[in-house]
């Protein structure tokens, strides 16, 4: 049988080439088309918690919880890396000495380690994690007794500054939710009056154990993947 070719020109009329359909097939298949590249799994992601502090005690010897806090936070990272970033507030604290209530918040930036996902025959739905940052705080010191006594003590201070503020924990999590263990450490010293004459040093930061929940946003859309995969 005959095999019939279809073939066209191209160039210029001195100088045609011809050029078959079936090499054209031939190299639509070939393997040196480049072809585009398959999308790996994006596993970058922001996460969103919050919770109350369970424990907590003030950085200034006599003072007593008044009042539990609450902290925030932001977190973006990659779940294929251990290093990520963590920005927050932990606010609503209170603490009592003699009738001088001390309220402080702090906001914090924070780096956050997490060894565990480097950790191969680690649980991947457990991670363990430290914390190293720089904060901000602001607290004011209310002289709650000031209506009661003849004296000339404002009634509220404030003070402000930069702190220092590390934690670790741990978080167990189950598809994009998380629950949360931390321990929070945080320093800050103010200039307060308190009744005396001159101003005196006051320790605005406190120990804590927070329990947290929060949610993790892919930035690629939803997924849980084992991450040792792309």
């Amino acid at each position: 049988m005959a095999s019939h070719a279809t073939s066209f020109d191209l160039g210029n009329d001195n100088n045609p080439i011809q050029i078959s359909k079936g090499l054209q097939h031939s190299w639509a298949n070939s393997p040196l088309k480049k072809r585009p590249k398959k999308r790996k799994y994006d596993f970058r992601y922001i996460e969103i918690g919050a919770g109350p502090a369970i424990w907590q005690t003030s950085h200034e010897p006599l003072m007593e919880n008044e009042r539990n806090a609450i902290h925030f936070f932001v977190e973006y990272g990659d779940m294929l890396k251990p290093l990520s970033y963590v920005a927050g507030i932990n606010f609503n604290p209170a603490f009592i000495q003699e009738g001088y209530l001390l309220e402080p918040n702090y906001y914090f930036f924070n780096l956050k380690y997490s060894p565990s996902r480097k950790w191969y025959n680690w649980p991947i739905w457990m991670n363990v994690y430290g914390l190293l940052g720089a904060s901000y705080w602001q607290a004011s010191l209310t002289n709650t007794n000031f209506g009661n006594a003849g004296s000339v003590e404002l009634v509220t201070e404030t003070d402000s500054g930069f702190g220092f503020m590390t934690g670790a924990g741990v978080s167990f999590e189950f598809f994009n939710f998380s629950l949360i263990t931390q321990f929070t450490y945080e320093l800050g010293v103010g200039q307060y009056e308190a009744g005396a004459f001159l101003p005196q040093d006051v320790h605005t930061g406190s120990a804590q154990i927070n329990i947290m929940l929060s949610y993790r946003f892919f930035l690629s859309g939803l997924q849980w993947k084992c991450p040792t995969y792309k």
